[in-house]
């Protein structure tokens, strides 16, 4: 049991305080630099539109992860990253089973392929509504409802796209995005039917939480739109311009991150798996589906180059900002008598978690402004076992962390992003040692005016923040240097500050810790999306391949022509998943040595929780991805839709 025992109390409080840091790392050492002059304002501005580190663990969902670790086999582990793709892959499959008739014999004789658009249908409403009761299981939803309702408005969806058909044109021109507004129409209208007028009354923050699930359900329809023209502008273009197109996508998953983070923050430390599971796994389809297009190895290279520049400024910054709960944990590892339990040491997050967990047994030493961002309860309930619930019910009625499942607080994506930055996070405040300054000028009086510009706006900052007892000595601003005849201010504007000797808060560890795990759930999701989608495709395309509806995807027909084309095309993809997958393996081993955090567990234990919830999102996308490109779809990325003008 997590306890500390109580005859060393004021023992252990000593020995829980961080460690002390003796001197700040040297600029040129620890701050990226390019010919002598500092990239730390190109690193900031780049880290001010990521998403990665805008967020934190709470301590219900360490918890949980910890008791998924420990109580998890590595093949177990592997099974589940192996395994989680097949549901979709399966659903996808089984509609190419139902034989198709080609799109000119009219929309009656199609009746095979409305009978399949109605089931696409129907299966892409119940998974939205069951990604609704995910995010508000407070709603009085049955699967019953869902079911009912999902069928009612895919029935009458289909209906309507038949009399469409029939008065004007079949195919109708790019269906599966063009019918999207009416779709959610009738799922409305059914929704409210079914479920009455206000479905939200009496749940907490009901209003802000529907709200936010249609602002967020918005994004995802915008993604029908926004994806299918970016692969038509990739194959508008050749050459060169197409490794331009390719570096766009990039930016464009940027912007709607950005975007799902801002209306998601309520999500709490659910937010990654929203965010990768919508914008990554889309993307990567994309992405793919050009780049067999391409059939260029180059385009490859590109890709898997972009991916690994974005990972490793990821992992610079996560580094940076893990600083003191690194430092802590390797303190507390050293000191068995802090747990009654000794750490084994083949599990580098459990002496993490451990660590974290004394601290928070010892509110007493932490900054008491601080202590309500450091959340209880997670977003989504976890299963804990019996000690770590006591542990849960002993921290609750402190009144000192925040204790709310549910937050109704509003926060700006600025503020979310100023309170997560590293510069806010690392434990220390940037000051002018970080930048590369040049010579000091011979005047001696300038020299003077030009450190008192520099340090008193540094001093100042430590005043703001919550390093406040952390006070310079007064004898250090007139105590000269005995190695040198410079005066106090020239040595202390050439030289890295010094932190005192002097007791602190340890919020900062708790902090980092927990911001720790959520960067690393948010990269490893995105390691291994980028790794599996390749994967999947390669599993698809074969199976496609052999069945007799492959000639209706006009996109894949036209570059699979014979089995040479064929398997050129594939070696490309292959080659991708392969360079993909290891890159999802260095980062485990990277991760693991350098924060004793496991990133394949990670995100086995995210696949493994949120299961359902992740399959339906999953199947969302892949079922919109691969029928899209169907001719009865009306899919032609030439736009210049033959049948209509002929009819």
């Amino acid at each position: 049991m997590r306890t500390l025992k109580e005859n060393n109390t004021p023992n252990l409080q000593n020995e829980l305080l961080q460690p002390t840091i003796t001197k700040q790392p040297d600029s040129q050492k620890s701050h990226i630099c390019f010919f002598r002059y500092s990239l730390s304002p190109l690193y900031d501005f780049w880290e001010r539109l990521q998403v990665s580190h805008c967020g934190q663990y709470s301590v219900e969902r360490m918890l949980a992860l910890d008791e998924y670790c420990q109580r998890v086999s590595i093949t177990r582990i592997l099974g589940v990253c192996f395994l989680f793709p097949l549901g979709p892959l399966l659903v996808v499959s089984f509609t190419e089973f139902l034989p198709l008739q080609p799109a000119e014999n009219g929309a009656f004789a199609n009746y095979v392929f409305w009978i399949r658009h109605t089931l696409i249908g129907i299966i892409l409403i119940v998974c939205a509504m069951a990604q609704a009761k995910v995010w508000i299981p407070e709603m009085k939803l049955t699967m019953t409802q869902i079911v009912v309702v999902a069928s009612g408005s895919a029935i009458v969806y289909t209906t309507l796209n038949i009399l469409i058909a029939d008065l004007w044109v079949f195919p109708i021109p790019f269906l599966i995005v063009a019918g999207a507004p009416l779709l959610f129409s009738i799922w409305a209208i059914a929704s409210r039917i079914a479920l009455g007028a206000h479905p939200l009354n009496g749940i907490q923050d009901g209003k802000l939480r529907g709200r936010r699930f249609l602002l967020l359900t918005s994004v995802h329809a915008a993604l029908l739109g926004i994806y299918p023209v970016y692969q038509a502008l990739f194959l508008a273009v050749d050459g060169a311009l197409q490794l331009l197109v390719t570096a766009l996508m990039p930016v464009l998953n940027l912007a709607l991150k950005n975007l799902q983070t801002a209306w998601g923050s309520h999500l709490q430390d659910s937010l990654p798996e929203v965010i990768v599971f919508t914008c990554d796994v889309f993307g990567t389809i994309y992405s793919v589906l050009c780049m067999h297009s391409a059939n260029s190895m180059k385009m490859v290279m590109v890709i898997v180059a972009l991916n690994v520049f974005v990972l490793v400024l990821t992992l610079y910054g996560m580094n940076r900002r893990s600083r003191i709960a690194r430092m802590s944990r390797s303190y507390h590892v050293g000191k068995p008598s802090l747990t009654l339990k000794n750490i084994d040491d083949s599990r580098p997050f459990d002496s993490l978690v451990k660590s974290t967990v004394n601290l928070l047994q010892v509110p007493g030493l932490l900054d008491a402004t601080e202590l309500r961002e450091i959340r209880l309860l997670s977003g989504m309930q976890h299963k804990l076992s019996e000690e770590n619930t006591t542990l849960m019910a002993s921290l609750g009625p402190r009144s000192v962390y925040d204790s709310e499942r549910r937050t109704s607080k509003r926060v700006t994506m600025s503020q979310i992003k100023s309170q997560y930055a590293t510069v806010a996070i690392e434990g220390r405040k940037l000051s002018f040692s970080h930048f590369v300054v040049p010579p000091p000028p011979r005047s001696k009086i300038f020299r003077r005016l030009q450190a008192a510009v520099i340090v008193v706006p540094m001093v100042q900052s430590r005043f703001k923040r919550k390093h406040r007892g952390r006070l310079v000595s007064l004898q250090s601003f007139h105590h000269d240097s005995d190695e040198s005849n410079t005066d106090t201010f020239r040595r202390l504007s050439l030289k890295p500050l010094k932190s005192l000797n002097l007791p602190s808060s340890v919020t900062p560890t708790v902090q980092q810790t927990l911001q720790l795990l959520f960067n690393n759930e948010y990269l490893g999701l995105i390691a291994y999306t980028q790794c599996f989608v390749p994967v999947i495709y390669l599993m698809y395309m074969p199976f496609l391949q052999s069945m007799p509806n492959h000639v209706y995807y006009p996109t894949h027909y036209r570059y699979f022509g014979n089995a040479h084309e064929f398997n050129q095309r594939m070696s490309v993809i292959a080659a991708l998943a392969a360079l993909q997958f290891a890159v999802l393996i260095t980062l485990q081993v990277f991760v693991t040595k350098r924060f004793g955090v496991s990133t394949i567990y990670q995100v086995a234990f995210v696949l493994e929780n949120q299961f359902l919830f992740l399959q339906g999102r999953l199947l969302i996308w892949l079922i919109f991805a691969v029928q899209s490109t169907l001719v009865h779809y009306g899919a032609d990325f030439t736009f210049k839709f033959a049948w209509v003008t002929s009819s």
